[in-house]
């Protein structure tokens, strides 16, 4: 039996799975390098550079406006995010001996037209024999092998990206589906807590050190992008330990700054507060009541925040299920469907 390869493509970061013992995963940035004279590829995830680099394709799959490349070429999104889909299996699956059965995830969200351009530039792109799931439905499948089957229940689904919040509600058990509609919101996400970590980190130096800069400086810009990146690399070494250092490197200004995972939770805090009333929306669109909550399944990067887990629980007042890596868990259920 072959193995199944999973992907998940979101606005910033691309996740490919590949269902062996151990998994294999491959974390990519969502920005595709389409340098003329080599093959397409996804830039590291870390990678601060621009050239050659497109991204924003994944929430534009089936807008006709077409985005252009530094070279002035134009692309469907849909194009573009086959393209990556077909770097992503190959990344994950150099060195496999036979084929894997590949298993792409959209978001749940997403209507059945826009499934279908997606499923056509797939096919455009070589990519025949694709399977493409929800993913809330992958990652049930990765609850499902992770905890065991699952008796009949409700379950939430709280995907916390680096732009966006989903919320899905999902039936599990005898009679397992979707239920409603779900909700998205771009209020809530990693790229807004990152800007509150450098406006701390700003705040701090200002107050330590005397230093003035130009923030129309294009070198200013430029140092100003590379501290938001490190902030956010902070904000993720944070979710595992305790504490860590940043550099700061500015025009008139270097220097280090200490960050402990609790002056981060206090930045973030109100705003995943805020974040549980999505939940409180789903379930009521749904017609159901918080009560009728039997858990609720963290998936995405910014889940990993300690913090996410404990205010889920302590303001619904039920389990909440959570990978040690909350961003793989999509992908990794949809290999698992792959090789089901």
């Amino acid at each position: 039996m072959n193995a199944g390869l999973g992907i998940r493509i979101g606005t910033v970061t691309a996740v490919a799975a590949l269902d062996t013992d151990p998994v294999t995963s491959v974390v990519k940035r969502s920005a595709l390098d389409l340098r003329p004279g080599a093959a397409p590829s996804l830039a590291d995830l870390w990678d601060r550079s621009t050239r050659h680099l497109i991204s924003g394709f994944a929430d534009r799959v089936g807008d006709p406006v077409e985005l252009i490349d530094d070279d002035g070429r134009s692309h469907r999104a849909e194009d573009l995010y086959a393209t990556a889909t077909r770097a992503l299996v190959a990344d994950v699956s150099a060195g496999v001996d036979s084929s894997p059965s590949v298993v792409v995830t959209h978001p749940t969200r997403w209507t059945a037209y826009t499934v279908e351009v997606l499923g056509e530039a797939l096919d455009r792109a070589g990519l025949t024999d694709v399977t493409l799931v929800p993913e809330s439905v992958a990652t049930m499948r990765w609850l499902e092998v992770t905890r065991g089957t699952q008796s009949d229940g409700l379950a939430v689904v709280y995907d916390l990206g680096a732009t966006a919040l989903d919320v899905t509600l999902m039936r599990t058990g005898s009679d397992a589906g979707v239920v409603g509609t779900g909700v998205h919101s771009q209020e809530f996400g990693g790229a807004q807590f990152d800007h509150e970590i450098m406006q701390y980190v700003l705040d701090t130096v200002s107050g330590s050190q005397s230093f003035e800069f130009d923030p129309f400086d294009p070198d200013t810009v430029g140092a100003l992008v590379e501290l938001r990146a490190r902030c956010g690399e902070a904000k993720e070494q944070l979710s595992y330990d305790t504490s860590t250092s940043l550099t700061v490197d500015l025009p008139g200004l270097h220097t280090e700054v200490r960050l402990v995972r609790s002056e981060i939770e206090d930045l973030v805090r109100a705003s995943l507060l805020a974040s549980i009333g999505v939940v409180r929306d789903a379930v009521a669109a749904a017609g159901l009541e918080v009560t009728d909550i039997d858990q609720v399944v963290l998936t995405g990067g910014s889940s990993a925040i300690p913090l996410v887990a404990e205010l889920v629980s302590t303001e619904l007042r039920v389990p909440v299920v959570a990978g040690p890596r909350p961003e793989l868990a999509v992908a990794i259920g949809a290999a698992i469907l792959g090789s089901d």
